[in-house]
């Protein structure tokens, strides 16, 4: 059994996806990434493996991980479980990001 698996998401080419078919590409893209997000979850709650996942998504991260690190400028601010970090941040920078993400 390997110490650490590593999942990168490569560039999906479309080459039908012109500039008459502008989303062709994102929908592709959108589709492996779900894809992959489902298998990720999938390994983290059923063969029981840890995840560490380094995402600027809060929706990404709500999804997959039990607990969370906010950071800035390479410093933990904040740290939690995910759901009561995201629920009530308490950090000026978490509720920054919380507060964007919501607006979006």
């Amino acid at each position: 059994m390997p110490d650490g698996v590593v999942v990168t998401l490569p560039h999906v080419r479309a080459p039908d996806a012109g500039f008459e078919q502008p989303f062709a590409l994102l929908e592709a893209c959108h589709e492996r990434v779900r894809r992959s997000l489902d298998l990720l979850r999938r390994l983290v709650r059923e063969i029981g493996v840890s995840a560490v996942i380094v995402t600027h998504d809060l929706g990404v991260a709500r999804l997959l991980a039990d607990r969370l690190l906010v950071m800035k400028g390479g410093e933990v601010v904040e740290g939690g479980l995910t759901d009561r970090l995201l629920d009530d941040p308490h950090h000026p920078y978490t509720q920054l990001l919380v507060s964007s993400a919501l607006s979006v």
